[in-house]
C-alpha cells in the first residue's frame, strides 16, 4: 500500500543524491525514496547489532584478561617450576567446581 506525501522538503545535498540514485538505477522518485529509506533503516538495525556484538566481545576480552592475570598470579604464588598432572590435582578440581557453579547460576 502506498501513501502520497506532497509536503516533503529535501536539502540540496539529499536532493542531489536522490537524483543521482534515480539516474543510475533508472527508477522514479517514489521508488528511489522507498529504497533509500529502507536501506537506511536496515543500516541502522545492522549498526545496532554490530554495537551489541562489540559490547559482548569487550566483555569476553575483559574476562580473558582477568583469567590471564589470575593464572599469572597463581603461578607466581605457588612458584610452580615443575608441571604437575592437572587430572589428579585436588586444588584444581575444587577451583573447577567453584567456577562451574558460578557459571551455572
Amino acid at each position: 500500500m502506498r501513501k502520497n506525501y506532497h509536503n516533503i522538503t529535501l536539502t540540496d545535498e539529499v536532493e542531489s543524491f536522490v537524483k543521482n540514485y534515480m539516474k543510475e538505477n533508472n527508477i522514479g522518485l517514489s521508488d528511489t525514496l522507498n529504497i533509500l529509506i529502507l536501506k537506511g533503516m536496515q543500516n541502522i538495525k545492522e549498526s545496532n547489532e554490530v554495537s551489541s556484538l562489540s559490547n559482548g566481545m569487550e566483555k569476553v576480552l575483559s574476562r580473558l584478561f582477568y583469567l590471564k592475570v589470575l593464572m599469572e598470579q597463581l603461578y607466581s604464588d605457588f612458584d610452580i617450576d615443575e608441571p604437575s598432572n592437572p587430572k589428579i590435582s585436588i586444588g584444581l578440581k575444587k577451583i573447577q567446581e567453584k567456577v562451574k557453579k558460578s557459571y551455572d547460576e
